[in-house]
């Protein structure tokens, strides 16, 4: 899955399996069906926010790195397997976990899902869609060059300017102008 473009939605899978009865592989854990499950989220890289903390969205639920899990319903397939969204709006590592309790002496299938207890979890790296070039010296596109008419010289080679650079996240109104899976 990584890595993820901060802000762009992607799509992420999770299976639940268990020991296979007759071979030393995994075997789906359940039959297909809807279930509920709790995902929290947790900083990597950096340790924490460094300003506003940004949210990991697993579909369309919120979650605060660092806060308590949220249930996050998903639809599994007959081998356990669920697709679901994820977008950070953020750059770095943060780590989702995902557990799943069976509440239920019977699931969506007849399955018995009483006691069934399984987690797990995945580093997802997240990388700017951009950098943004920023400067405090004043533009105007008819004086481009260093020396322009009536001898005003706007800026000359060599000489110091500041320069801020900013990480920007992904928007839809990107998608027509640049490919966010191209490394820049």
């Amino acid at each position: 899955l990584s890595p993820l473009v901060a802000g762009k939605p992607r799509t992420a899978t999770i299976q639940a399996v268990r020991k296979s009865d007759s071979s030393p592989g995994c075997a789906p854990a359940f039959s297909g069906g809807p279930r509920t499950l709790q995902f929290s989220a947790h900083y990597v890289e950096p340790a924490g926010p460094s300003g506003t903390a940004r949210a990991l969205r697993v579909g369309s639920t919120n979650l605060a790195p660092g806060g308590p899990a949220q249930n996050v319903s998903l639809m599994f397939d007959s081998s356990a397997t669920a697709p679901f969204p994820v977008t950070y709006l953020d750059a770095g590592v943060v780590r989702l976990s995902a557990a799943f309790t069976g509440t239920t002496s019977s699931g969506p299938n007849g399955q018995s899902e009483a006691g069934l207890q399984m987690t797990g979890t995945a580093e997802l790296v997240s990388r700017p869609f951009g950098l943004c070039l920023e400067t405090d010296l004043a533009h105007d596109s008819a004086k481009r060059f260093a020396g322009v008419a009536g001898g005003e010289t706007v800026h000359v080679a060599g000489d110091a300017f500041e320069l801020r650079v900013r990480a920007v996240a992904w928007t839809p109104a990107d998608e027509a102008d640049l490919d966010a899976s191209a490394p820049r």
